[in-house]
């Protein structure tokens, strides 16, 4: 039996991973090892519990994480990335990378500036956060406003 990566391709995965509110922030809380839903909504407070569910079921579909129940007597359910899930998230924060070389200048200051837009300001960050993944410390999960 084919994965849904095998049957529907990883880049349609990770585009509908990024048009879902959500997803991403669930999946990099995950990842940095918050692994009860539960306590991912205490850190998002903006997250409702219909939409934190959706999200968990529409990337264990996806194999992006995996579910593991905690032994007994707890009925509580983990989630836990799986490869698939890192390589995604990866993928992202190259994305968030090539997003802050360009805000501050790093092509143009290295001769590629024939490659960028005409209309982007090269040398000026925007200040403003990337819309895939916010800068964050290690220790910190991405926030997210309403």
């Amino acid at each position: 039996m084919n994965s849904p990566a095998q049957k529907i391709g990883v880049a349609a995965i990770t585009e509908n991973l990024l048009k879902r509110k959500w997803s991403t922030v669930i999946l990099r809380h995950l990842e940095q090892g918050t692994n009860d839903p539960c306590e991912i909504a205490k850190i998002e407070t903006d997250i409702s519990p219909k939409v934190m569910s959706e999200r968990l079921r529409t990337m264990v579909r996806y194999g992006l994480i995996a579910r593991y129940p905690r032994p007994a007597p707890s009925s509580v359910i983990e989630y836990r990335p799986t490869i698939l899930g890192k390589k995604i998230l990866e993928m992202i924060e190259s994305i968030n990378t090539l997003d802050q070389q360009l805000r501050q200048g790093w092509f143009a200051r290295r001769g590629h500036k024939d490659d960028m837009p005409q209309d982007l300001e090269l040398n000026e960050p925007s200040g403003s956060e990337s819309v895939l993944m916010p800068e964050q410390s290690a220790a910190t999960p991405p926030r997210r406003s309403a």
